[in-house]
């Protein structure tokens, strides 16, 4: 009886396996900062130019080899392995962790396909505004009217009699300038007119107003951005540990730790105890790859070789993490 049993449970996981094995899931690959990057997934390039924002749909299995290179070749490269849940949508951000080096992190929970959200529409390009209604950077512009300048022009005109050798004198203003100019009169009998002009002119001149001139504050400093990962708490590893190992089969207990490291990191301690839940070496390889972008104290994961027996498997786990 219980040999049947058995039978049926394996018969009923390999179908589940199958089932799960037919469909496909969607990785939706973002920059935090806005570097342009090209993606590869299981070395099938997915954007043409590079992109703040690549989506890649289609993808079958469970684990995928994820590679990310910027636009900037000066920013390096990012290759590491990406675990997805089959028929899922996952959003992953590339962020900057705290060692200088990228990384690729799982960006909330997944969702079903027919859940995943529409890609946002193209922002329409901006109008370009008038020119003239542009506002200068550094103060404001007060626009005045200046009127032409207002000219007053006085003429008084004197009337004498004058005799034979009397002379008259005129001043006239041409342009700014005055000119004198005298008339000798010399017929006794005729009354002679002596003009004098004044011209007095009152120009009025209006000056545009200055413009404000404010210093333009200051950018303040970006803030620098820490990747920070704290471990799980000691009584919630002890409950996903517990969880792990009540699981029958190796992928079993993959897909459980893999869930529980997508929302939660681990210490390098922590990592070594979950690796005993594994009885085969090539599974404790595999976690240990899963977990170490999610391990609060990378710079101590030299601890996990003395978990290995086989030194092939420490050399093979030494190449991933140089890779990163």
């Amino acid at each position: 009886m219980k040999r049947h049993i058995s039978l049926l449970a394996i018969s009923v996981t390999m179908l589940i396996s199958s089932v799960f094995s037919q469909k496909t899931s969607t990785l939706e690959v973002f920059s935090e900062n806005g570097e342009k990057f090209s993606l590869v997934i299981n070395g099938v390039s997915q954007n043409d130019a590079p992109a703040t924002n690549v989506k890649a749909e289609g993808l079958k299995g469970d684990f995928h080899r994820v590679s990310v290179t910027f636009e900037d070749a000066s920013l390096g490269m990012v290759n590491q392995n990406f675990a997805l849940d089959p028929g899922m949508y996952q959003r992953a951000s590339v962020v900057l962790r705290r060692n200088g080096k990228y990384a690729i992190r799982p960006f909330g929970e997944p969702v079903a396909l027919a859940e995943a959200p529409a890609p946002a529409p193209a922002p329409a390009p901006a109008e370009r505004p008038d020119r003239q209604a542009e506002m200068p950077r550094g103060g404001a512009v007060t626009e005045v009217t200046v009127p032409d300048a207002e000219i007053t022009t006085t003429t008084t005109t004197t009337t004498t009699k004058t005799g034979s050798g009397e002379s008259v004198r005129m001043d006239i203003g041409i342009g700014g300038q005055r000119v004198g100019v005298n008339v000798e009169v010399n017929d006794p009998t005729q009354e002679s007119v002596h003009s004098t002009t004044v011209i007095e002119t009152t120009e009025t001149r209006v000056t545009k107003a200055a413009r404000t001139s404010e210093a333009a504050p200051a950018n303040p400093p970006a803030e620098e951005k820490v990747d920070v990962c704290a471990p799980m708490a000691s009584g919630s590893f002890a409950g996903a540990k517990r969880s792990v190992e009540s699981k029958s089969f190796a992928d079993e207990k993959k897909t459980t730790a893999r869930q529980i490291l997508r929302s939660n990191c681990m210490s390098t301690d922590q990592i070594i105890e979950m690796m005993g839940a594994f009885s085969f070496e090539d599974d404790k390889l595999e976690f240990a790859k899963m977990a170490y972008d999610r391990c609060s104290d990378p710079e101590n994961y030299w601890k996990l070789n003395d978990a290995f027996t086989f030194g092939a498997t420490i050399e093979e786990l030494d190449e991933f993490i140089q890779s990163k």
